[in-house]
């Protein structure tokens, strides 16, 4: 929820430059995706069969333990008050995309 306020924040940038903002989650665990708007202003789509993931998923598996910018990020967004939980799939890496016209 961090990466999607810290983008948001770009919003009237990205408005100035006349590029929406959209986000594709996997799933909506509950009330997770409510949760999620109230962090994101822009369209939030659900993507249940993982087409927009691509052809390969990429995971990560027991190496979240190790690596030292997942503790970063995971102090970064208790410090700032967000707060997650443990259900649904979290092993599956998301990405942010920018699509622009022609051939960009």
């Amino acid at each position: 929820m961090v990466e999607a306020a810290e983008l948001c924040s770009l919003k009237s940038q990205l408005q100035d430059l006349e590029v929406p903002l959209f986000a594709v989650v996997k799933e909506n665990l509950s009330k997770e995706l409510d949760c999620f708007k109230k962090y994101f202003s822009g369209k939030v789509y659900v993507d249940q069969k993982r087409n927009f993931y691509g052809p390969y998923e990429r995971w990560m598996f027991l190496s979240v333990f190790l690596r030292i910018g997942v503790w970063r990020n995971l102090w970064r967004a208790y410090r700032k008050g967000y707060r997650g939980n443990l259900r649904g799939e979290g092993l599956v890496l998301g990405g942010v995309f920018v699509i622009g016209p022609g051939n960009q």
